[in-house]
């Protein structure tokens, strides 16, 4: 069994913590979902509506991405 180089290593540490900030960024609204009404003086639908906007978005991008792409 060979060892890892040291840039592997590092390019794999730098993956890991991309990958744990992605996907903490893409979570974050809904962990907070019920202090971004009293914050914003909205109501929680609105607060869900705006959730399930940006999840569809997500969601249909990589679509949009491989026709626009061709």
């Amino acid at each position: 069994m060979t060892s890892a180089s040291p840039r592997s290593i590092g390019a794999l540490v730098a993956l890991s913590i991309s990958a744990f900030c992605y996907v903490a960024m893409e979570m974050l609204p809904i962990g907070v979902l019920s202090l971004i009404p009293t914050n914003l003086n909205v109501s929680v639908s609105h607060t869900g509506l705006l959730v399930t906007g940006y999840a569809g978005t997500v969601a249909i991008a990589p679509e949009i991405d491989k026709l626009v792409g061709k």
